[in-house]
């Protein structure tokens, strides 16, 4: 018996079926329902081995997670029924950073916050390209999904991959599998054909370290700030921004946030430290609507970050000035203006909207932190905020809430009318026949494609609600694929519509499949590919 097996050689206390530990694991933002035979918490690379030999001993299949916060788009849970979800939390081993060459060597349960609190405490001049999820996400795992960071596509990130595939091998990719490699963490491509992608999305095997570059710090690090004036000027307000990044005034990613996300996030920020200085509810409540009325209007924004030294920064802003005065409100804001601006609140406290404003720029600290690489659970207060939660505190733990979320992710041409196009459709059809308010930001990860991500909340305690959400998510994703604007990720229930069935490349992933894990052990179904 795979369990009993299981137990014998990795121990009892690396698995469970009880069912409050299930019930945990089936708990998801998204109100899906999967079954889950049992949890395996393996922590180390020869706990793997085992567990993946056993698996096809036994013909059993496993779902890999790193820390499970893959909220929206099915969590911790499976794509199919009847597997054992295999936790990786406890593998969290930060084994190397070097630094000379400014690079990660970590394990996949190694968190975000984690890294950073390394890198903190030993003073190393790095910082992370962080997510706006939570502090408690797996860099490995959010990057293996190709999840995006404040300075570009994760993906780019990591390299040096050692994976146990689903036949038992281990294979280490890039410069890796030289012994003496000097450029192992360095040159992520290794010599002939380069592996590595083939693990990114994918269920050959389950990785059991990777190499994550970091950003070396810089004189001065800002935030440029961009408030569109009128909606008519938004295509071409975003041909603007597109020609400054292709003629390199800035290079990470530019995050482009319709009113309702930026108001999400920002308000139960302002509400928690009203709530703290007035210890009443609907007062809070009240000074945060009047302050987000007088002092965010909702409109249309931009935030880009900017790094180097203190006359380049300096630079870039003047020439973002200069090409969209017109169009936007542009602002600057860095460590150093904030701290000034705290300053004069504390100084100048007598005067009226001086306390309002110093709260918002306490309120604020968190997501401000992002363009510092310092992780937090900020943004995440959105979602409880928009499902109208009457509560005097907010979770950061959204697969407990009673609200739901869901998301849809097209991927992009970098143009004007692109997004225009993709607004239109997401008003269209969320808005207007679900009647789903729709959150959206557009992420500029290159110079040439673009990406959005796209959620709705709603009421999990709503029968109806939670199945016209989740029916018009299906339908938003079907409706780009079919005008071109392709997923770059998508949630469990909608991975089989992502996969070319009956094509040229179906008949060569089924083979390389057949190859990395003849009996389907790792994660059957994972973006449509199963045997």
């Amino acid at each position: 018996m795979f369990e009993q097996a299981i137990i014998d050689q990795i121990g009892k206390h690396k698995f469970s079926d009880e069912d409050k530990v299930l019930h945990a694991y089936r708990q998801n933002a998204s109100q899906l329902v999967v079954e889950i035979k049992g949890i395996l918490f393996p922590d180390s690379a020869q706990d793997v081995k085992i567990i993946i030999q056993l698996a096809n001993q036994y013909h059993k299949s496993l779902y890999p997670i790193g820390t499970g916060k893959n909220w929206g788009l099915g969590s911790r849970l499976p794509v199919g029924n009847g597997a054992y979800i295999v936790d990786l939390k406890r593998m969290n081993r930060i084994i190397e950073v070097n630094e000379t060459h400014g690079y990660a060597v970590i394990e996949p349960g190694v968190t975000q916050d984690q890294l950073y609190q390394y890198l903190k405490a030993r003073q190393l001049p790095f910082i992370l390209n962080v997510t706006g999820s939570a502090a408690s996400t797996s860099i490995i795992g959010n990057a293996l999904d190709r999840g995006i960071g404040h300075f570009g596509p994760r993906v780019e990130d990591i390299s040096n991959l050692e994976v146990v595939t689903g036949n038992g091998q281990v294979i280490h990719t890039g410069m890796g599998r030289f012994h003496n490699s000097k450029t192992t963490s360095l040159y992520p491509y290794g010599i002939g054909p380069d592996i590595t992608g083939l693990f990114f999305q994918s269920n050959f095997g389950i990785v059991l370290k990777a190499s994550v570059q970091l950003l070396f710090q810089t004189e001065l690090s800002g935030v440029i700030r961009l408030t569109l004036k009128d909606y008519a000027n938004l295509v071409p307000f975003m041909d603007q921004l597109i020609a400054l990044r292709r003629a390199g005034v800035f290079h990470a990613t530019i995050h482009l946030s319709n009113p309702s996300r930026s108001q999400s996030v920002l308000s139960p920020l302002l509400f928690d430290q009203f709530l703290q200085k007035y210890n009443d509810l609907e007062k809070a409540k009240q000074k945060t609507r009047i302050y987000m009325k007088q002092h965010v209007p909702p409109l249309w924004s931009a935030n880009l970050t900017v790094r180097g030294s203190s006359a380049a920064v300096k630079q870039a802003y003047h020439q973002v000035k200069k090409q969209l005065a017109h169009l936007a409100t542009v602002q600057v804001e860095t460590v150093q203006s904030r701290q000034r601006a705290l300053r004069r609140t504390r100084i100048f406290s007598f005067l009226p909207g001086m306390k309002e404003r110093s709260l918002f720029l306490k309120a604020t600290n968190g997501v401000f932190g992002h363009s510092q690489g310092i992780p937090s659970d900020d943004s995440l207060k959105s979602v409880e905020w928009e499902g109208k939660m009457e509560k005097s505190s907010f979770s950061v733990e959204l697969d407990k809430l009673d609200v739901g979320t869901l998301f849809v992710l097209p991927t992009l041409p970098l143009s004007g009318n692109a997004v225009k196009d993709v607004m239109k459709q997401t008003h269209d059809i969320m808005k207007e026949k679900y009647g789903f308010i729709p959150y959206m930001t557009f992420n500029m990860i290159n110079e040439r494609s673009i990406e959005a991500v796209i959620n709705l909340v709603f009421d999990k305690q709503d029968d109806q609600k939670s199945r016209l959400a989740h029916q018009c998510i299906e339908e938003m994703q079907a409706t780009f694929i079919e005008k071109g604007y392709i997923p770059y990720r998508t949630g469990i229930q909608l991975m089989d519509q992502v996969y070319p069935k009956q094509t040229p490349y179906d008949g060569f992933y089924q083979q390389l499949k057949q190859m990395f894990d003849p009996n389907d052990c790792i994660a059957p179904g994972r973006y449509g590919y199963k045997q």
